[in-house]
């Protein structure tokens, strides 16, 4: 398969946020063993997870792009009279 510029981005932006989303389980974790606290992080990781959601469908959408034939942008006129 050929070089898809948009697959790429996408996927490299997904990337950031699956280490943010590591980062924040990470830390709590870390506070939960430190001193009980670190479930307030779930929110966090929720609104995480619906952009990883987003990204992955934009992926799948670029896939069926990238396979899909192009298709034209405008309808020629028909020549002659009206209907």
């Amino acid at each position: 398969m050929a070089e898809n510029k948009q697959l790429s981005e996408l996927m490299a932006f997904r990337q950031i946020y699956v280490e943010e989303r590591r980062k924040l389980v990470e830390t709590a974790l870390f506070l939960r063993k430190a001193n009980g606290d670190g479930g307030l992080h779930g929110a966090g990781l929720s609104s995480i997870q619906e952009i990883l959601d987003a990204i992955d469908r934009a992926i799948m959408d670029e896939q069926r792009i990238a396979m899909d034939p192009p298709v034209p942008t405008s309808v020629p006129m028909r020549s002659g009279g009206a209907a």
